[in-house]
């Protein structure tokens, strides 16, 4: 920081603001969101029309519903209660807590997690007589002001043991309780030969007590034991414990003595212990119910539920094996256990009230995932063969089977079954309507942290992850409902996504492991296409999209395997009207990937069976064949700049069609996945390859095709975009490094551009001076130059549709620099970017004012007051992002 300068020495204010027009640059350069959005208010100290506008395009159409953001926390968990709006970050035993409240978010005092190192008083007395007990007694002198914190029991020598209860809340040592022989029952038969024992343990901290004195009557024959002064029963110690299990629903803990059986259960809303209960360090922590009526432990063989409120233990369940690995529901009155064995798995549901099963399924072999709806009613179950079956679990009927596709890593069912949610690990996710199992309702692909959840009721459901930004939908028919919310956050860590219990507000993750809440956008009314055939555009908004070249027109390819030719500005009724149109057959299965020829006359769509056809864009009808792809699916699709030859690229082929007959040209094997196709000429293709070769496929003068390598990289090569004038490659590897390539030289230029993030799309300006760049929601502008890339520029943009690419339109354009396809309000449009913006919407307000704002909803630390703003010259642009001072609350 600079030394504070007088106040003659202070920086005009234009020397302020072109200093933070700097950072503004490095943020955006490094995809920094809220640097940059934080960095353009401050620019506003001398306010412009094109810096209100800047801020305006970072702050999108997602941070209005920004409410509250907790920095990112040193902490080995973090848990949201939905009902309270809690969140609770642990660190060893040291508890944080914020909850959300209308002036933000608001931080509880830390607190210490503890247990009870409960030490029993025993006492023991010795039998030396043979023989069975047929009658047993017991009288008991305890002195104690609260004898429901007690624990009682007598032991046999064979070991087992009865609990007692007194039928007391409080005793003196004056007066005898006298034990009702039914309690002592379980004792009958037991041998009476060897050491007797009376266990008492004091639960609770508060009060302590003395034991005056025991008789134990055994067949008539008493053992006596009496305490002028009485014997003290320890008190349990309250010590600090990482030893905890924490609900899903974040609303209660149960903290594990470290040094004797007791496990206390917390309420984390109030930061207050429950109850302490006497559970074996060998049992297992199953769950609480809701309200923490119920605690639910497993032996190896049993599943012991506690009440909570006594302490005592209610019923134990015979469960077997399996009993460790078993569940709660959601609604906390079920038990679900798998049994698996060498040829199929048993499906149990134990109701916890009988303690008994009240529903049994069998299904063949072992199952890859399992969920459950609110209730256990109905069970979804995954194989390995990328089937999804769901069952009517009281019944035993299977509902549905999903056949999905690709190999799931987590599945969700909604509260009532009626909704099936699906993530592929990292590849995208999907969304299943159970009474129509045969094609999802929403599908987003990409690769990214995929996160799905539903809300209490259903209703919804957000999916997304934190580099496009999480996307609430209407779970019926997978609709959008508002924006992506929290888009740009590639750092995020916590995994954190979940409704509020009145699903009103969502949290989500944020940058570097922050936690953001959202205000959950409020529902449009839909477009219908009652009596529909097929559907051209999805409620979901997850059809594959492409631009053509000039920017008027829009192509869709839908999963009835067909394109639509629309007007760049077509409007939902438009959309929806256009539903009949189509009276060809196109593909027999979804369109996946769309590609527009250089002059706009043709597309080209593979579907999800390999087929690949190519379609006129003059009437909208599809040429007189269908090429089929075997083997991988198609990664790319190229045309050439007569729009004479298509390239498929097919895993570690490479086939060049003619696109007038669909015949095919030539056939290349590379011996690695091809990734990425250009043409700098009509009969020069050139692929990058997964193995970081440069190669080019080019027709001789006798019509002959060969392939020969110009250039080997270190990284596999992802896109390939050719200069208009067809003297440059631009290159883009997986380490997201793009670098210029002179096809007359043979060279990579000394100049290249590092982007922040996976880049999605690559494109020229018609001039070819520009490159884009786009990646999930940037678009990055660079110089291309003899010498290679130059970074100029980024602009944070809309959320696009699946596989669009950037549309530059022609150079007599000035209305805009970019085009992306972009759905919004049901519908698709195309929607036009400028890098530098004379005129439009910004953010209204004072400087102060919005940083004041901003910075609340952002986490950050208001500024210091009299704190100066460094000197243009003094600070690098490579130092730390601005953001670095966070807010503690």
């Amino acid at each position: 920081m600079a030394a504070e300068l007088p106040e003659a020495g202070r920086l005009p204010d234009e020397l302020r603001a072109a200093f933070w027009d700097r950072r503004v640059r490095e943020a955006t350069r490094l995809e920094l969101r809220d640097d940059a959005l934080i960095a353009s208010l401050e620019s506003l100290v001398m306010s412009t029309t094109q810096r209100r506008h800047r801020a305006a395009m970072v702050v999108g159409d997602d941070y209005p519903a920004l409410l509250a953001t907790l920095p990112a926390q040193v902490a080995a968990g973090m848990v949201f209660d939905p009902g309270n709006l809690l969140l609770t970050a642990t660190d060893g035993p040291q508890v944080r807590q914020w909850s959300l409240a209308p002036q933000g978010l608001q931080r509880s005092e830390d607190w210490t997690m503890t247990a009870l190192e409960v030490s029993p008083l025993v006492r023991r007395v010795i039998v030396d007589r043979e023989g069975a007990v047929n009658r047993v007694g017991l009288t008991l002198n305890i002195s104690h002001p609260r004898l429901t914190d007690l624990r009682i029991k007598v032991i046999a020598p064979s070991g087992r043991a009865v609990e007692i209860e007194t039928g007391r809340e409080r005793a003196s040592s004056n007066e005898d309780i006298r034990i009702p022989a039914a309690q002592m029952r379980d004792l009958i038969g037991e041998s009476l030969n060897g050491t007797w024992s009376l266990s008492v343990r004091d639960e609770a901290l508060g009060v302590a007590g003395h034991l005056v004195g025991w008789n134990l009557t055994l067949n008539s024959q008493g053992a006596v034991e009496d305490f002028q002064r009485g014997l003290h029963i320890p008190d349990p110690v309250e010590r600090d414990t990482d030893n905890f299990w924490i609900s899903d629903n974040g609303r209660y803990a149960v903290a594990r003595a470290l040094q004797s059986d007791s496990a206390r259960i917390w309420d984390l809303a109030f930061a207050k212990p429950v109850r302490a209960i006497a559970a074996a360090q060998s049992e297992t922590l199953i769950g609480v119910d809701n309200g923490a009526r119920r605690l639910v432990t497993a032996t190896l063989e049993t599943v012991v539920v506690w009440d909570t409120t006594t302490g005592d233990r209610i019923s134990t369940m015979q469960v077997g094996a399996a009993s460790a690995g078993s569940r709660l529901t959601a609604d906390g009155y079920h038990l679900f256990v798998q049994r698996p064995s060498d040829t199929d798995t048993r499906l149990e549901l134990w109701g916890l009230d009988r303690a008994s099963i009240d529903a049994e399924l069998r299904i063949g072999g072992s199952p890859a995932l399992v969920a459950l709806d609110h209730s256990g009613s109905r069970i979804a179950v995954a194989d390995f063969d990328r089937a999804v079956r769901i069952w009517d679990f009281g019944s035993g009927e299977m509902i549905a089977q999903v056949d999905l596709p690709l190999q799931p890593s987590a599945i969700a069912l909604s509260a009532s079954g009626e909704i099936l949610g699906v993530t592929y690990g990292e590849s995208g996710v999907s969304l299943w309507r159970v009474d129509q199992p045969t094609a999802p309702i929403m599908e987003d692909r990409g690769r990214g942290r995929w996160q799905l959840a539903f809300s209490p009721s259903g209703t919804s459901v957000v999916a997304g992850n934190p580099r496009t930004g999480y996307q609430v939908y209407r779970s019926e028919d997978g609709r959008q409902v508002g924006p992506p919310l929290g888009a740009g956050a590639s750092a995020a860590q916590n995994g954190l996504l979940a409704f509020s219990a009145d699903e009103r507000l969502l949290l989500s993750g944020g940058p570097n492991g922050a936690a953001r809440f959202w205000r959950v956008p409020a529902e449009t009314v839909p477009v219908s296409t009652p009596g529909a055939t097929h559907a051209i555009w999805t409620p979901s908004g997850d059809a594959v999209v492409a631009a053509t070249p000039d920017a008027r027109s829009i192509v869709i390819g839908d999963r009835g395997g067909h394109i639509h030719l629309l007007p760049a500005d077509v409007s939902a009724e438009a959309l929806a009207a256009a539903v009949e149109e189509v009276s060809f057959l196109g593909h027999n299965a979804p369109v996946t990937m769309l590609s527009v020829s250089p002059d706009g006359r043709l597309a080209a769509s593979a579907a999800d069976d390999n087929t690949v056809r190519v379609w006129s864009l003059g009437d909208g009808q599809p040429l007189p064949y269908m090429a089929d792809m075997p083997g991988g699916a198609v990664d790319a699709l190229e045309f050439s700049r007569d729009s004479s030859t298509l390239a498929v690229l097919n895993g570690n082929r490479v086939v060049l069609l003619d696109t007038s007959s669909g015949d095919e040209i030539a056939e290349f094997q590379p011996g690695d996945v091809q990734q990425s196709a250009a043409f700098a000429e009509d009969h020069r293709l050139y692929v990058g390859g997964q193995g970081g070769a440069l190669r080019v496929i080019a027709r001789d003068a006798t019509g002959a095709w060969s392939m020969q390598q110009l250039w080997q990289g270190a990284a596999p090569i992802r896109w390939l975009r050719a200069s208009p004038s067809g003297l440059y490659l631009v290159l883009v590897d997986a380490n997201n490094l793009a670098q210029q390539f002179s096809l007359e030289e043979g060279r990579i230029g000394a100049l290249s551009v590092s982007l922040p993030d996976l880049v999605e799309a690559v494109s020229f300006n018609p001039a070819g001076s520009r490159v884009y760049f786009r990646t999930a929601r940037w678009i990055h502008r660079a110089s291309s130059a003899t010498t290679g890339l130059i970074w100029r520029d980024a602009i944070f943009g809309p959320n696009p549709v699946h596989g669009a690419g950037i549309v530059t339109a022609s150079p007599s354009s000035v209305d805009h620099d970019i085009y992306l396809p972009v759905a919004r309000a049901g519908s698709i449009t195309l929607t036009g970017l400028r890098f530098e913006a004379a005129e439009g919407p910004g953010l209204f307000g004072g400087k102060d004012e919005l940083l004041t704002d901003w910075r609340v909803r952002l986490g950050l630390f208001p500024e210091l007051e009299g704190e100066e703003t460094p000197a243009a010259d003094e600070l690098p642009l490579e130092q730390a992002p601005i953001s670095d001072r966070r807010a503690t609350f």
